[in-house]
């Protein structure tokens, strides 16, 4: 298990490849969306999955998931709460801008 330096836990490894797919996707979506480079992006994730205390692989599948627009139902889960909190904004510009 990964600690930060506060001695929490704020996101876990995934030992699945899909975990894995799953964040490195959402941080490609991260660095197309705000052009930065992939240290900020995956910061950014990281960040996020402490202030809404998910795991980064959850709050990575929930980005995918909000950008992918999947066509399936969503949970609504806390991980799907967040995403949208986070980056529905963002998203949502992106998507109006290129109209």
């Amino acid at each position: 298990m990964v600690v930060d330096q506060m001695g929490q836990t704020p996101w876990r490894v995934d030992p699945l490849p899909a975990g894995r797919r799953a964040l490195d996707t959402a941080v490609g979506i991260l660095v197309g969306l705000r052009r930065c480079g992939v240290d900020v992006a995956f910061q950014e994730l990281i960040d996020a999955g402490r202030r809404h205390d998910i795991s980064v692989f959850a709050l990575a599948s929930a980005l995918v998931d909000l950008a992918s627009r999947a066509g399936r139902s969503r949970s609504g889960g806390a991980a799907d709460r967040a995403a949208c909190h986070e980056w529905d904004e963002l998203l949502t510009a992106h998507v109006s801008s290129r109209v």
